[in-house]
């Protein structure tokens, strides 16, 4: 399990809803991927949270070798399984999110 966590330091969550989509727009300060445990409910610093990652296998175990290509945990570089499904990458970083399309299935 992978997830994307987005800690504010005001909680202000705006959501757009459509009658088949949730957007979200988190107002955030520190964006993280946190990997293999889910954030307990008394956590005050984590404002949103969300599925951030394809895996390959349903484990007993957590394994950063299981989530879909390179990523970043804790500000360390994991290396992943090689997902060609994969044709893109959500970046963070100084303040500003990227979304980037290889539409080849390398990053």
């Amino acid at each position: 399990m992978a997830l994307a966590l987005l800690q504010i330091s005001c909680f202000a969550v705006t959501v757009e809803t459509t009658d088949n989509l949730n957007v979200y727009y988190p107002e955030y300060t520190k964006m993280d991927l946190v990997c293999g445990q889910m954030p307990k409910t008394s956590e005050k610093n984590v404002e949103f949270c969300c599925e951030a990652a394809f895996t390959g296998e349903l484990l007993n175990e957590f394994k950063h070798s299981n989530i879909a290509d390179n990523h970043i945990c804790n500000g360390e570089m994991k290396k992943g399984y090689r997902c060609k499904a994969n044709t893109g990458s959500f970046v963070w970083g100084n303040g500003k999110w990227k979304f980037m399309i290889t539409g080849d299935g390398t990053h």
